[in-house]
């Protein structure tokens, strides 16, 4: 079991956690060139650029 010095229990699902299902087809951006794909699971890198892409679906923080 997973905790800290606090005893606070950190295996359990998280309340911040916004149910990300990696079998669902997601689109995908670029950050540098802004191509778009759409994949089942992270596709890599970029193949126009070779630049990260992000998942659109996740909120940028």
């Amino acid at each position: 079991m997973a905790t800290e010095r606090s005893g606070v229990d950190r295996s359990a699902t998280r309340t911040w956690d916004c149910g990300y299902d990696p079998t669902l087809r997601a689109e995908y951006e670029c950050l540098d060139c802004g191509e778009l794909l759409l994949a089942r699971g992270h596709p890599g890198d970029c193949p126009r650029c070779g630049s990260v892409l992000r998942n659109r679906t996740m909120p940028i923080e």
